[in-house]
Order: C-alpha cells, then sequence, then structure tokens
C-alpha cells in the first residue's frame, strides 16, 4: 500500500464526514432522518452492495483460505474479552457499567465504518476480509455482548443463546453475504441486469456510512469528552489492545498480507454503535455508553491515519 493512498484515503473520509457534520449542523438533516439511516443502510443498501461484492471477487477456491483465516478475528476478539472482563475487576468499573464496558473494549464499528474505511484503503478486494471479521464480530457482540450489556439494566433474565441471538447474528448484510457465497458455491451467475441492480444500490454504501459518522459526530458537546477513567480504559482497548492482539496472534495463525491489514483496521475502530443502543434498550447507564462511542469516533480521526501509516511502513 502507497503512503500516498493512505492520505488520499483518510482526506475522502474526512471530507465525506465534514459533509454529514455540516448539513446535520444546519438542519438539512433531520432527526428522522438520521435515526433511519443506519436501517436504510442496514436492510437495504448493504445487502445487494455485498452479494455482488462477494460473487465478483470470490472464487470456489479462495472460500477454504477465507474459512481458515477467520480464526484469527475469533481469538482476536476473545482475548480482548477476556482482558476487558478481567479489567472490570482490576480497575474497580462499576457494577452498573460492567457490561457496556466489556462490550465497548471488545466491538468496533466493523460496517459504518470498517466497510468504507477498508475500502478507501485497500479497494473493494477488501469487504471480502471485511466481513469475516463482521461475522466473528456479531457472534461475540449479539451473545456474550448481548448477555453482558443486559446485566447492567433490566435484563437479568436474558439468555446467553437463543433463537433472537441467533436471528441478530445473521442481520441482512450478512445474509446477502451468505447468499453471494451460495451463489459461487453452486456456480451460480447472477443475471446481468441483477447484477447491475445490486451494483448501483451497494455503490450508495461507502458514501452514506461516512456520513453517518459525520452525523453521529454533530450531536457530540464538548463537555462530553473530558476524560474518566472508564473512557481512557476503553480507548487504550479499542485502538492499542484491539490491533496488538491481532499482530501477536497473526505469528501463530500466518494470513495473506491483505487480510491481515483490513483485521488491524477493523480491530482498531472506534465502539460498535449498538452498545449504546442495547444499554438505551435494558435502561443502563446509556449515557455513559453514547460518550464511549463518540469519544471513541472523534479520536478515529486521528487512530486511522495513525494506523494506517504503520501499516504502510511495517507491511508494504
Amino acid at each position: 500500500m502507497l503512503l500516498s493512498n493512505v492520505f488520499s484515503a483518510v482526506a475522502m473520509v474526512c471530507c465525506i464526514a465534514s459533509l454529514g457534520f455540516f448539513l446535520k449542523r444546519k438542519g438539512r438533516v433531520h432527526e428522522g432522518t438520521a435515526r433511519a439511516l443506519p436501517n436504510f443502510m442496514t436492510n437495504i443498501v448493504l445487502p445487494p452492495f455485498l452479494l455482488h461484492n462477494v460473487t465478483q471477487t470470490f472464487s470456489y477456491d479462495q472460500l477454504f483460505t477465507l474459512l481458515a483465516g477467520s480464526l484469527l478475528p475469533v481469538l482476536s476478539i476473545f482475548l480482548c474479552f477476556g482482558m476487558a472482563l478481567a479489567g472490570t475487576y482490576i480497575f474497580s468499573i462499576p457494577a452498573s457499567r460492567r457490561g457496556a464496558f466489556t462490550a465497548a473494549v471488545t466491538s468496533s464499528n466493523t460496517v459504518y465504518m470498517g466497510l468504507p474505511v477498508n475500502i478507501a484503503l485497500f479497494g473493494e478486494g477488501a469487504v471480502q476480509y471485511v466481513l469475516l471479521y463482521v461475522f466473528a464480530n456479531n457472534i461475540f457482540f449479539w451473545s456474550l455482548g448481548n448477555y453482558c450489556i443486559a446485566h447492567d439494566g433490566d435484563g437479568k433474565d436474558v439468555k446467553l443463546f437463543s433463537l433472537k441471538t441467533v436471528k441478530q447474528i445473521f442481520f441482512p448484510p450478512f445474509t446477502g453475504f451468505l447468499v453471494g457465497v451460495l451463489l459461487v458455491v453452486l456456480d451460480i451467475p447472477l443475471p446481468d441486469f441483477l447484477d447491475k441492480t445490486f451494483k448501483y444500490i451497494g455503490d450508495m454504501s461507502i458514501s452514506l456510512g461516512i456520513m453517518y459518522l459525520g452525523i453521529l459526530l454533530s450531536d457530540a458537546k464538548l463537555k462530553d469528552f473530558a476524560p474518566e477513567k472508564d473512557t481512557v480504559l476503553v480507548i487504550i482497548g479499542r485502538f492499542i489492545l484491539g490491533p496488538l492482539s491481532i499482530i501477536l496472534l497473526a505469528y501463530f495463525i500466518p494470513v495473506p498480507d491483505m487480510m491481515l491489514k483490513v483485521f488491524i483496521i477493523q480491530s482498531s475502530l472506534p465502539v460498535m454503535l449498538n452498545v449504546a443502543v442495547l444499554t438505551a434498550y435494558y435502561r443502563g447507564d446509556a449515557k455513559y455508553a453514547a460518550i464511549l462511542v463518540s469519544t471513541s469516533t472523534v479520536m478515529t480521526i486521528v487512530t486511522v491515519p495513525l494506523i494506517s501509516l504503520l501499516i504502510a511502513f511495517c507491511l508494504p
């Protein structure tokens, strides 16, 4: 990856995010639109984008390599979970925040941030690796993450595994990915008109995802970012422990260079948006969770360029 590509990609992300930020601040994006945008992206835009991309970039032989590589993000995520869980006791995190803290350290924003950032940095060939990390991330979040967050609030009776958990893991974008994989395995090509339709719909995903980041940041206030012990620990977990765990495990589980680069980026992204959503749903400390999401998202302006530069120098 050339150094110039890093600067170009980061500048592009900043420009599009700034557009979303100022449109929201100027009242051009209303609250209803801002709330509906994630659902629109998840249910309408991302599934056809991923289906199209898989059928265009996968081959039957590649599937076995990808399956072996998926072990790396799974182990990394559960390693971070173990460290986060231990940290709640070592650093005396309040019981009402332990679930949100653990989920925030472990779960990264792999779709809304991960997809556009990785495509900007590495091209559309990175999508297949992005999705491997998304799958591992969702398995954790909608099982252990959901369970931990629920026990911060009213969800003491939430089960670790249930039919609802399974449905949440196989959310629409991942279902689109699986359909694409099935078509590759069965060697069934998409009709040309469907392929083009899915491509044109999916092409909105990158720009909308980055704009939504700017919209999210527009609601943040300066006073919300006053450093607290809990917040600092989450930042360390997200931006340092996450990528370090990938790099460490890669010594024992060798993967292709592109896959490793994508996994490093995926593991160093801000806190997953759904951490705040679930915390509010279970009536936990919703403000605390929202601050974790906002603070880590703002810091992405610094961390993504820095980590990208490190990758450019160390993994050319």
